[in-house]
This record gives structure tokens, C-alpha cells and sequence, in this order.
């Protein structure tokens, strides 16, 4: 805020002032063709594959296609480079491989025509990177047919393959611009086919991007878009008050009413795929004890956490998997309400007297309503005779910690999001195969519920798929590895003359698509 009040216009690089335009400041673009972003945090990285978080995936969603994308209101899978596409039988009869014919005349962001080969190289790519991997298993080979012909070959029938291959990891890349540069050039300096295209990134500062006039969709209304990291959650507020940006990302339950009574504001709800949860290192005395971890979910009051906590966003948790998801089980699971009693009983049980049980509960900085989660826990727990501690570090020390069996967490807070609308993704991080960073950091186990997620991934049949996956959740729920604390809404703040900003219930908005009056 200093730098921005010091000279109107200038910019102080190695102590002088210059008057040329700064970087990400708009560099004579109109204002009403420049939307300037307030993010959190940087991106891990700009290369679709080496990366699987939100940050990153926004800045995807922006610079790449996917054969595939998601639709908004439906959560089905939609072509997008895909011109077509048809299931075909493998030689032992079942649906095992995936024919797509791409579309003709796109071209990426150095001029070169996408062929069926960068199809074959993007995916093949995903198949092999540890950060995505696990979404892309059942795929054993993908080749390009010709120039726009891909074929998929899968292990055994993959009925969610299309909305896999929607998520941001699927980001179609060029094969030629990322073996010229190399992999730590290219996660640099990133080279898509989507509506915008990579300019600078001053890490730390902003990322800037700027409209591709040859894209083969419509054209954006935007001249350029860029993402300024503003991590303090009241510096990005006021941001967005004073003009300083135009949308703003991470906005705190506590400041919706404040934003609502901005006229010039407009806060943009809708309900999300996302969970926030507690979950429990089962690995390790004394949380492998199933009674200490329900006695912990009846001490935990949900309506309050919502009601005080996340200040009406959302709802208390009832499921794996949220009620926008397609075969939630939210209706049909037996809920374990607010009941301190009950919780001192499993305790006794379970052979731990009143203040005997020390736990200890992690949360990554920069988050104020986990660490707000932690405290509340903190005196719920109390009160049945846990003693919890509050442990707050940096972001990715954080994630490998809870991605290690041996990690020495035991409580954490995080968040998932069921960003391909389909509960074979939804629900993976419960199977055994995706222990550790694949997102199952509760390092629970249950052979009969992989056993009904594997036979849910083949069954064409919708009813029967939709039975497997409600019955996964009661075996799930019966396990109590977490606590789904709250069903997450999508909440953007802009200011009132953004049109056309539409939240994605999977996170990963079209800002491409988004103009100002």
C-alpha cells in the first residue's frame, strides 16, 4: 500500500523513480480492459502437472484447454478440445479405451497448431508426476492416432474418464515449447492454448497475463488480468474497497457483512464441492482407537463452528462428499450431534481419565479461520478432559508433514475439493492406494470400501454406481477418520462494476471471461 501511495504512477526500482509504467500496473491498458486479481499466495508452479493446488489451478483454468471441461451448473463433462469422443471395447469385451478426435486449427501461444502428439504428451506426462498421478491410474497408454485422433487405453472400465480428464492437471501444453526450453524453464514461462497467455511473474509481487487474440474460442473482453499476492486478509479488503483491485479471492466469513453494505462491492455465493475438515492421524496411538476419535466428534459443536466460525457460509458437514455432488450421502448418513457426555463415556472406555489425554492439532499459517477451527477445538475438547495444543506452520512444510505416515501429526485442518463433479475423485483420498500426499493423510483403511470404490469406477450402470458410492459412505462414516466440519460455498468478492464473473462450484473461475462496465 505504501509503494502504490507513494508517486502516483511511478515505480522505485534500484532506488530511482521511474515513470514508464510499472509491472502489473497496466502499462497505458485501459482500465476497464485490465481485471487485477487479490490472491492469497503464489502458484507452486505453471506447469499444470507439478502442480495440484488452488492457486496454481486458477492461473490454468486462464493460459490452457482441456480435452474436456466442466460445466458449471451440472458438473458434467463437456467437450472442449475434444471435437468428439466414443467408448470402444478392449479385446476382452469391456469398455476399455477412449477414442477422441481434437479440434482443428487451435494454436498455442508460440503460433504452433495443436496436434493429437501434444494430447499424448500432456496426458502421459500427468500419468507419471507425483503430484497428480493418482487421478490417472486406470490409464495405461495414451497415443496420438494420426494428427487430431488421441487414443486412451485404461486397465479396466473407467466410467468417470471424462471428468478426469477435466481437471486442471489435463492442461493440454506444448510439446515443442516445453522440450526447447525444459521442464524448469517452461514452469516459468508457460505455453498453452487458452484465451490468455503468460507475461511475467514476479514472484511474490503479481503474475501478469495478457489476452491471446489468435485463441480458437471467443475472445476475452480483457486486455490483461493480473494476480497480485496479497496474503494479509485485511490488506486484500481494503484493496478491493479502495479500487486497488478489482476481485478478490479468500474472503473471511467475519467480513461478508462488511462487504455486503459496500454498495460498490457484490459478494458472490453459491454452494461448493468443497469440504473443510478434521481429520485424524489413525496411524498412531491413541487416534487409531476408533472411541477416542468419535469421542472427539461428539465433543465438536458443528452448528456453532458454522455459526460463529464460518459465519453462515456454508453448512455443518454430513458427508464425505457434499450435497452438490452427484450420490452424496448426506441425506441418508446417521449423524453424531454436539454431546459432550457421550464423549466422556467413549473416553472411559477407551481407558483415558479426564485430563490425562494430551493431543495436538495442526494448522498452516496464513489461515485465519483454521487457526479460529483450532482454538474453538481446543475448548470443546477441554471440556471432556483433552488437553489439545495448537501447532500453526508454513503451508508446505505442512503438507509434507500430513502427507508422512510418520509425519508426528496427529489433529490437522484442511480442506478437498471435488474438482472433477464426480465422486470417484471426491472420494479417493479414502482409499488405500492414495495414502499420503494423493490426499488420504488420514492413513485409514478399509479393503471392503476400496472394493466398492473399484467396482463404482467400471459400473456403467448409474443406479448401481450410485448405490456402491452411498454405501462406500456409510462404511466411511462408520470408520470416523475425520470430521467434515463444514459443506464449503464458493465466495468471491468484486467490486460492482465486474460483470460476468461466475463462481465455479469446483473452484477455478473463467476470469478470461469476465468484463467491467
Amino acid at each position: 500500500m505504501k509503494k502504490r501511495t507513494f508517486v502516483l504512477g511511478a515505480c522505485l526500482i534500484a532506488g530511482t523513480l521511474v515513470f514508464t509504467g510499472c509491472p502489473g500496473d497496466g502499462n497505458g491498458i485501459p482500465a476497464n480492459e485490465r481485471l487485477i486479481v487479490g490472491t492469497i499466495g503464489n502458484p507452486v508452479s505453471l506447469d499444470p502437472v507439478m502442480a495440484n493446488d488452488s492457486a496454481s489451478a486458477q492461473i490454468f483454468q486462464q493460459i490452457y484447454n482441456r480435452l474436456f471441461e466442466l460445466d458449471f451448473n451440472t458438473l458434467a463433462a463437456v467437450p472442449s478440445l475434444a471435437e468428439r469422443h466414443q467408448f470402444e471395447a478392449g479385446p476382452d469385451g469391456q469398455l476399455t479405451r477412449l477414442r477422441v478426435w481434437i479440434r482443428q486449427g487451435v494454436r498455442f501461444h508460440n503460433g504452433d497448431e495443436m496436434r493429437a502428439s501434444d494430447v499424448a504428451f500432456s496426458i502421459s506426462r500427468a500419468m507419471v508426476s507425483p503430484q497428480v498421478s493418482f487421478i490417472y491410474t486406470p490409464i495405461t497408454s495414451v497415443e496420438a492416432v494420426g494428427n487430431f485422433e488421441v487414443l486412451f487405453v485404461f486397465s479396466e472400465p473407467w466410467i468417470p474418464a471424462l471428468n478426469h480428464l477435466a481437471h486442471a492437471s489435463s492442461s493440454i501444453i506444448s510439446e515443442r515449447a516445453y522440450r526447447e526450453m525444459g521442464g524448469d524453464a517452461f514452469a516459468q514461462n508457460p505455453v498453452g492454448s487458452g484465451p490468455m497467455k503468460f507475461v511475467n511473474w514476479v514472484v511474490g509481487d503479481h503474475l501478469e497475463l495478457a489476452r491471446n487474440d489468435d485463441f480458437w474460442g471467443t475472445n476475452s473482453r480483457l486486455q490483461q488480468i493480473i494476480f497480485r499476492t496479497i496474503p494479509d486478509a485485511a490488506t486484500r479488503l481494503m484493496s478491493l474497497e479502495t479500487g486497488e483491485i478489482d476481485v478478490m479471492y479468500m474472503v473471511l466469513p467475519a467480513d461478508i457483512p462488511r462487504l455486503n453494505a459496500n454498495p460498490e462491492v457484490n459478494v458472490i455465493r453459491v454452494a461448493a464441492t468443497n469440504i473443510n475438515y478434521i481429520g485424524f492421524n489413525t496411524a498412531h496411538p491413541p487416534l487409531n482407537d476408533i472411541r477416542v476419535r468419535e469421542a472427539i466428534i461428539y465433543a465438536t459443536d458443528l452448528n456453532a463452528m458454522v455459526e460463529h466460525i464460518f459465519m453462515g457460509v456454508g453448512a455443518p458437514g454430513r458427508a464425505p462428499i457434499t450435497s452438490t455432488v452427484w450420490a452424496s450421502a448426506a441425506d441418508y448418513l446417521p449423524q453424531r450431534p454436539f454431546n459432550p457426555a457421550r464423549a466422556r463415556e467413549l473416553l472411559a472406555e477407551a481407558g483415558h481419565a479426564p485430563g490425562t489425554l494430551n493431543l495436538s492439532i495442526h494448522v498452516n499459517e496464513g489461515n485465519a479461520t483454521r487457526l479460529d477451527m483450532a482454538t474453538a477445538m481446543q475448548g470443546w475438547l477441554a471440556e471432556v478432559g483433552i488437553n489439545l495444543s495448537i501447532h500453526v506452520i508454513e503451508w508446505a512444510a505442512y503438507l509434507d508433514m500430513t502427507g508422512r505416515i510418520d509425519g508426528g501429526h496427529q489433529l490437522f485442518i484442511l480442506g478437498w475439493v471435488a474438482v472433477t463433479g464426480d465422486p470417484d475423485y471426491a472420494l479417493d483420498i479414502f482409499h488405500t492406494r492414495s495414502f499420503g500426499a494423493a490426499g488420504n493423510r488420514f492413513f485409514w483403511s478399509n479393503p471392503e470400501m476400496d472394493a466398492l470404490l473399484d467396482a463404482a469406477r467400471g459400473e456403467s450402470n448409474p443406479q448401481i454406481r450410485y448405490n456402491l458410492y452411498i454405501e462406500a459412505q456409510r462404511l466411511i462414516h462408520a470408520g470416523a477418520p475425520l470430521i467434515v466440519a463444514q459443506e464449503g460455498e464458493t465466495v468471491i468478492a468484486a467490486r460492482a462494476n465486474v460483470r460476468n464473473l461466475i463462481p465455479n462450484p469446483a473452484g477455478e473461475e473463467n476470469l478470461w471471461a469476465a468484463w467491467i462496465d
